[in-house]
């Protein structure tokens, strides 16, 4: 394999491009250590060996010092191992190395995720922020469905409370202000028959 290019990557490390794809970071101060010169061959041998001896336990350990800070989704750990300017190819391995002892779980984030945010944001809401973290359709859905009547009556609940909070006990009498009420809801998203049927529960307690 040929070094065909050595380009600068941050103060410490560089990008090596073998046969004109880019292959994989490196410290500058190993690159002699290795044997890699832009312009000369590296044998299959030299490039397993750095691939198995330093490359994967390299991101391996970035894969795991970044779950030590906080928890990630799969789609979460990708992006940040891709901006660490690990291919494709070693990015899997970190991800599956962390996957596979029980480190990385999108369940598990799932789960812990959407207590942290009930009672605080609809249901809509949450979906669309587990979809934005890169949690899957078919893994939402699942969890939502098995939890679908417990939900339902906390949405309701936490509807409930916003309206009496925003009102402070008193619906509004005045179409504007009822109408600005319900704007101010559905910007909570919750939506429009939610939102209906709690008002006119209140309004039959009331």
């Amino acid at each position: 394999m040929l070094v065909t290019k050595i380009e600068e990557a941050d103060t410490r490390r560089v990008k090596v491009f073998l046969d004109g794809e880019y292959a994989f970071p490196i410290y500058r101060s190993e690159l002699s250590a290795h044997g890699i010169r832009e312009g000369e061959q590296i044998t299959e041998s030299q490039y397993q060996t750095l691939f198995d001896e330093v490359l994967v336990k390299r991101v391996r350990l970035r894969a795991m010092n970044l779950l030590t800070k906080r928890p990630y989704t799969e789609a979460g750990l990708r992006q940040k191992l891709r901006d660490s300017l690990y291919p494709p190819v070693l990015v899997d391995n970190g991800i599956a190395y962390v996957t596979r002892f029980g480190y990385l779980n999108d369940e598990n984030y799932l789960r812990d995720y959407v207590e942290s945010l009930s009672g605080k944001y609809s249901t809509r809401v949450i979906r669309n922020k587990l979809l934005q973290k890169g949690i899957s359709q078919e893994l939402i859905d699942t969890y939502f469905a098995n939890l679908q009547d417990d939900l339902q009556k906390e949405e309701g609940e936490l509807l409930e409370a916003l309206i009496q909070k925003k009102c402070k006990g008193a619906l509004p009498a005045d179409p504007k202000d009822m109408a600005k009420l319900m704007r101010y809801l559905a910007g909570k998203g919750f939506s429009q028959g939610d939102i209906r049927k709690a008002i006119r529960k209140l309004e039959s307690e009331a």
